[in-house]
């Protein structure tokens, strides 16, 4: 039985550069390491090529120990997982970022051109009775990246 919580979610980028600042400077996580992941762990838990490398870069936020790990691969496959979906499509939906102003911080983010699916909406969470305002961001590699505020 998994007792421990979540210890890190994991995000394949096509450029960490550009990726970590949009984290570090957008979303104002701190880096909290990088590394050359161990390569034949790494294939072997994937299943990948003899050839393939990757390197990772952690951050977290000051409100939870859960990290976000920047994963870039190497050859890349030139795709990207989002290229056609669309948000009715099966598989991982977006990553959630608690807020404070909420509608503050979308106005601040847009301003700066940040792009958003949706600007914040206010609804009833039925399995928490919890009444909150979300907005989608677009990340990097078109990534959904949810902003609520709790109401």
């Amino acid at each position: 039985m998994v007792k421990n919580g979540i210890d890190r979610i994991k995000i394949s980028v096509s450029d960490m550069t550009a990726s970590v600042a949009f984290f570090r400077d957008t979303l104002e996580m701190k880096v909290v390491g990088a590394e050359a992941v161990p390569a034949d762990a790494f294939r072997r838990l994937w299943g990948l090529p003899a050839v393939t490398t990757a390197s990772a870069v952690y951050l977290r936020n000051d409100e939870q120990s859960t990290a976000i790990e920047l994963l870039e691969v190497h050859p890349r496959s030139g795709r990207c997982v989002r290229e056609g979906a669309r948000m009715f499509d099966y598989g991982l939906l977006d990553v959630a970022f608690r807020v404070k102003g909420l509608d503050r911080v979308h106005a601040e983010m847009a301003g700066r051109g940040v792009r958003f699916h949706s600007a914040p909406v206010v609804y009833t969470a039925g399995w928490a009775n919890l009444t909150v305002s979300e907005a989608i961001m677009i990340g990097p590699d078109l990534m959904p990246v949810a902003l609520i505020e709790r109401l």
